[in-house]
């Protein structure tokens, strides 16, 4: 290869324009990693100092939603457990009207419906002398109903006088 050849010269020339290019290259870089430093470190305070406040109201919306959350768990099982009453007040008062149609199938006289009033049988046993489980096992029917009975004949007479 000759020194003085043109395409030495040209060859040297790319050269020295590549590693001319290179160092641009290299000073723009650090140069934009020196402002991109500096930035990001403003950028992050920035961006710090307006996510803080979200977070503060997402954390305090989160703690009004677990507040409410458990207010409604305790709301639901508190429908549950009186659901759950009634269901066994209805049952049993289900059971009471089917022992009833029984009892008016088999007092059927004729084709009409023999309606004993079981109240005043009640007040009339009572009045004799029987206890309320002896009332209740003479007309088929629970103690408790049968106190209930005679209780709210006595509250009656009560007020009459």
């Amino acid at each position: 290869m000759d020194f003085f050849s043109i395409e030495f010269w040209v060859i040297c020339q790319m050269v020295i324009d590549l590693i001319i290019i290179g160092m641009i290259l290299y000073f723009f870089r650090t140069l934009q990693a020196a402002t991109y430093s500096k930035n990001l470190g403003v950028s992050v305070k920035h961006i710090t100092s307006m996510l803080e406040p979200i977070l503060k109201e997402t954390h305090t919306t989160a703690k009004e939603f677990d507040i409410q959350l458990r207010e409604k768990k305790r709301l639901i099982k508190e429908l549950n457990e009186k659901l759950e009453s009634r269901i066994i007040s209805l049952n049993l008062l289900l059971n009471r009207a089917d022992e009833y149609l029984k009892r008016a199938d088999k007092i059927k006289v004729g084709e009409q419906l023999y309606t004993n009033d079981y109240q005043s049988e009640i007040i009339q046993l009572y009045e004799k002398g029987f206890d309320a489980e002896a009332i209740g096992n003479k007309v088929s029917m629970p103690t408790g109903e049968v106190e209930l009975v005679i209780n709210l004949k006595k509250k009656f007479a009560e007020l009459a006088q």
